[in-house]
């Protein structure tokens, strides 16, 4: 029996996608995308402080101005992710105090109530007097919605100031649809250790997201290969014992 929810799922993305393509047509960015695109993945190669409002399909700024930068901003230099000066990445402040702290949140839609995914993505964060930000050590943080799991959290550090050579993390975050086919992920820090005024520097980059194996299908591909092998080995050992045979 074809249930109503049968007819639901496909009608509401084919709305989410009409209003992606509207949003692209009047040259602005839409505040939710479905994961299995890649408009949302990346920030681009052009530096561009204070980004605000909904600045790329699936991102939206929640507090302050955090920045595009590929490698120096505001006089502050550091490593992008690739290691070139064309990489951009998105990076934010969190000071403590919350007047210059910044928070920017992703939406994605297109998951299954259910199914297990990976959202993978890269973090750092680095020191530097000149900006301003000398926390020598923190974490990243994602509050999650709609999802079996609320809160994520990744220890971050940059032990030498001013050297320019933080060093990215890359990061996992599973998690699984309970509630909504829509999941938001905000984004934040933690600073330890900055001077009174002070704060840390937080960046982002490199971003997807996909659905996670079952640990059955992997131990059935697993089984499948050793299969292939011995089976294989044993029609190798059968050539061999033949050719004895046949030996005058």
């Amino acid at each position: 029996m074809i249930t109503t929810n049968t007819h639901i799922r496909p009608i509401t993305a084919c709305f989410t996608l009409v209003l992606a393509l509207l949003a692209q047509i009047q040259g602005k960015a839409a505040t939710t995308v479905d994961y299995t695109t890649s408009n949302w993945k990346d920030f681009g190669s052009t530096q561009i402080a204070s980004r605000t409002g909904n600045f790329l399909d699936g991102w939206t700024t929640i507090l302050n101005t955090p920045d595009y930068s590929t490698g120096s901003l505001f006089g502050a230099n550091h490593q992008t992710l690739d290691g070139t000066g064309t990489d951009a990445g998105l990076w934010y402040n969190e000071s403590g105090s919350g007047s210059v702290d910044e928070e920017v949140r992703l939406s994605l839609s297109g998951f299954t109530l259910g199914t297990n995914y990976r959202l993978k993505f890269s973090a750092s964060m680095f020191q530097d007097a000149v900006g301003g930000w000398n926390a020598p050590s923190g974490s990243v943080d994602v509050a999650i919605t709609d999802a079996n799991v609320t809160t994520y959290s990744a220890p971050l550090s940059d032990a030498v100031a001013t050297d320019g050579l933080n060093t990215w993390v890359p990061q996992w975050l599973n998690f699984t649809p309970t509630t909504s086919t829509t999941i938001t992920f905000t984004f934040s820090a933690t600073q330890i250790g900055a001077t009174p005024g002070s704060g840390g520097r937080f960046g982002i980059d490199g971003f997807t997201a996909e659905p996670v194996p079952e640990p059955s299908s992997a131990l059935f591909l697993g089984l499948g290969v050793l299969g292939f092998f011995a089976h294989r080995k044993r029609h190798q050992l059968i050539e061999t014992f033949t050719k004895k045979i046949k030996r005058p």
